[in-house]
């Protein structure tokens, strides 16, 4: 840590504390609205709460809706996974993570959207003009897509 300089004039120091009490009210201004606000949606959750929403299932419902799907898809996969290799009810009594049996199409068109998401060179394994090739290409294109936006984003 720096020592603070002792020949600096009284009206540098008088400026600077003007500037941080400034600096500060502007941070309280600012935090009223945002007590008022979050005051707002614990009532509102409290109001769902009274109605027997589950709360914690609608907000992760939420934050899960608002990620990339393949990596809510592999993460669920992959829950299933571990819960299965520790003996866990829910995955072995009730298959509550059990894989979905996708109809072709839509697998066909998610492993194109995976190929697309991780950035690899198009390479479909089906036969140029065939339905397999249109569905795999929609999928690989919307994920090439999506990369794009994010990296206009950033």
């Amino acid at each position: 840590m720096a020592f603070p300089k002792s020949d600096i004039p009284d009206e540098v120091r008088q400026r600077h504390l003007d500037a941080v009490e400034k600096a500060e009210l502007a941070v309280e201004r600012a935090r009223r609205p945002l007590k008022a606000a979050q005051a707002r949606l614990q009532a509102v959750l409290q109001t769902a709460r009274d109605d027997g929403v589950h709360i914690d299932g609608l907000q992760d419902a939420r934050k899960l809706s608002k990620r990339d799907r393949i990596d809510v898809l592999t993460r669920y996969q992959e829950t299933g996974r571990f819960l299965v290799l520790m003996q866990h009810p829910l995955a072995l009594q009730l298959e509550l993570f059990k894989t979905p049996d996708w109809p072709e199409p839509v697998n066909i068109n998610l492993q194109g959207y995976q190929a697309g998401k991780r950035g690899d060179a198009f390479d479909c394994p089906h036969p140029p003009g065939t339905e397999q090739y249109i569905t795999y290409k929609a999928g690989y294109d919307t994920a090439q897509q999506e990369l794009q936006e994010q990296l206009r984003d950033v």
